[in-house]
């Protein structure tokens, strides 16, 4: 079983109509690893549509908000906007944490980011029920962080060209039925 919170199953209610081509990045509460700054400036190198919501309790938050309007093409929301993004995102990038049962319920494709040792079973098993696209570990990754930011980057473009069948998992993820198994 997994929480998933009011006002989450109020957005499956709202049914919003269709997903947009936006990344959304949403690492958690504190993103203690200042991942969000990083991969938003990544991303949006890219080109990719971004959108960031970075927690209320993340350490320098100010500044974190601060780099992203310096930096990025990011556009910035507020965390208490989250289940209205998971609704009508075309991607999420998300920390492994309860987030992911959410974006399931509201079917939100995902990519997960292992970030601390108690996301792994949440992890293994969004995979293992096909709630997410894939899972890169970024747990103690040091000076490996820039080849993975590469990868996720690579993921991200895969998955929006329709290379790795991004349209089919949504429409699997979003099916009644499935987010009934996550209720």
């Amino acid at each position: 079983y997994a929480q998933i919170r009011r006002e989450v199953r109020e957005q499956l209610r709202l049914k919003q109509s269709g997903r947009t081509d936006s990344v959304l990045l949403s690492l958690g509460g504190a993103d203690i690893p200042n991942l969000s700054v990083r991969l938003a400036k990544k991303l949006s190198e890219t080109g990719v549509s971004v959108r960031v919501a970075i927690g209320r309790h993340a350490l320098n938050r100010n500044r974190r908000l601060a780099d992203l309007r310096n930096h990025t093409d990011a556009e910035i929301f507020d965390p208490e906007e989250l289940p209205y993004q998971l609704s009508t995102c075309g991607l999420a990038v998300l920390a492994s944490g309860s987030t992911v049962w959410e974006a399931a319920y509201l079917g939100a494709p995902a990519i997960l980011l292992l970030i601390a040792d108690n996301q792994e079973l949440i992890a293994r098993s969004a995979i293992k029920g096909g709630y997410a696209l894939d899972v890169f570990d970024y747990r103690g990754s040091g000076n490996k962080a820039v080849q993975k930011n590469e990868d996720l980057c690579a993921a991200v473009h895969r998955f929006s060209a329709g290379e790795d069948c991004w349209a089919e998992p949504a429409r699997e993820i979003g099916s009644i039925s499935v987010a009934s198994k996550i209720i």
